[in-house]
């Protein structure tokens, strides 16, 4: 079964693939430290237990992607080693933010974490409230509508200057 790349590391231009191996598959060979991909926001949704709006934006849980396994037999004298676990702090309001491959990997398999555009939708009912909901929806519609006044003056525009084109010719 082919990998799939992750996308292409910023530093080094290479594809990112997950390999398991010492380092965890994602150093990076022209710099140091992990490949870095383009930057991704993940919102952290499982806050449906507390009930205040106001509370859920201080919610601000510390999450374990990869547990500290211990490995026997490493250490000196055959001893017990704890291998390295990732864990990663969301913000107050339930959100974070990394370019660093491997979080990107481990954030994109974790349950109760979201990415992208649903994300953010799942998310702003989570933690708004319904005027703040009411309030995000007006100035994403007030933007369309004000798109499309600048695409309709553009279109004008190039009309006015394709008549006056077509009456240059005759």
């Amino acid at each position: 079964m082919p990998q799939v790349s992750m996308g292409k590391c910023t530093q080094c231009d290479e594809d990112v693939f997950y390999k398991p191996d010492k380092d965890g598959g994602f150093a990076c060979d022209g710099h140091s430290g992990n490949h870095k991909l383009p930057l991704k926001k993940y919102y952290e949704l499982n806050c449906g237990h507390i009930q205040s709006v106001r509370d859920r934006r201080k919610y601000a849980p510390q999450v374990i992607l990869k547990a500290r396994m211990p490995i026997p037999g490493i250490g000196p004298n055959n001893t017990v080693q704890q291998g390295a676990g990732i864990t990663v702090q969301f913000q107050g309001s339930g959100l974070f933010e990394t370019e660093d491959a491997e979080l990107q990997y481990y954030l994109d398999r974790y349950p109760y974490v979201a990415k992208g555009e649903e994300g953010l939708k799942r998310w702003r009912e989570l933690f708004l409230t319904p005027e703040q909901q009411n309030n995000v929806a007006k100035s994403e519609l007030e933007d369309t509508q004000r798109q499309i006044k600048e695409q309709n003056s553009l279109l004008e525009q190039l009309k006015a200057q394709g008549t006056k084109k077509a009456q240059a010719v005759a």
